[in-house]
C-alpha cells in the first residue's frame, strides 16, 4: 500500500514550522532585535521579519536559499497542507521573540504571551510554543 502522501507532507510542514520558530528565536537572540513570524493562514504561508527600528520590519533572508524567508504551503512539495489558524493570545496573531528569546503575541504591538501559543494545521496537528521560554513542541 502506498504511503499517505498528504500525511507525509503535513508531517514535513510541522517539522519545518517547528524548525523555523526555533530559527526565529535564535535570530532574535543573535541579532538582539525583535523577530516575528507573520502567519497568513488564508494564503497558506508565513514569513520571518526582523525589526530594524521601532515599527520598521524587514524580511529576513533564508539561510538556505538566501532569498526572502517566505514559506509557501501552496508550493508542490507542501501542496494540500492547510494552516487552520494561529493562536498567540488571539486568533491569527503573529508570533514574535524579543532579544532575550522570550515569545510574544504580535498584532501591531508585541505583548508577552500569557499562555502557550499554537499553530494549527488540518489533520488535527498543532505546533505549541510555551510562554516565557518559547520551547516548541508538537501536539
Amino acid at each position: 500500500q502506498a504511503p499517505d502522501i498528504q500525511a507525509i507532507r503535513t508531517s514535513q510542514a510541522v517539522y519545518k514550522i517547528k524548525s523555523d520558530i526555533r530559527y526565529a528565536q535564535s535570530y532574535a537572540l543573535a541579532s538582539q532585535k525583535m523577530v516575528r513570524i507573520d502567519f497568513d493562514p488564508s494564503a497558506e504561508r508565513y514569513s520571518l521579519y526582523v525589526e530594524q527600528a521601532p515599527g520598521s520590519w524587514v524580511l529576513i533572508a533564508d539561510p538556505l536559499t538566501h532569498k526572502s524567508f517566505i514559506v509557501d504551503f501552496t508550493e508542490s512539495h507542501y501542496s494540500g497542507v492547510n494552516i487552520v489558524n494561529t493562536n498567540f493570545d488571539g486568533v491569527n496573531n503573529d508570533l514574535a521573540f524579543d532579544a532575550a528569546g522570550e515569545p510574544y503575541s504580535y498584532a501591531g504591538t508585541a505583548t508577552a504571551l500569557s499562555a502557550q501559543g499554537s499553530v494549527s494545521l488540518a489533520g488535527n496537528v498543532a505546533i505549541i510554543v510555551k510562554q516565557n521560554t518559547g520551547k516548541v513542541s508538537i501536539q
